[in-house]
């Protein structure tokens, strides 16, 4: 459960940190678009 909890905050950060990025023009949104598909891999893995 500690494994699956820790699994769960990480990917809540980077969606929320992909998002930030991406609002602050800092990434592009292909590259935001890229990012989510590679974070919803990441969460189908557990």
């Amino acid at each position: 459960m500690n494994q699956e909890l820790k699994r769960t905050a990480e990917n809540i950060w980077l969606c929320y940190f992909n998002d930030y990025l991406y609002e602050h023009n800092i990434i592009s949104e292909d590259m935001r678009n890229r990012m989510i598909v590679k974070i919803n891999a990441r969460k189908s893995e557990t």
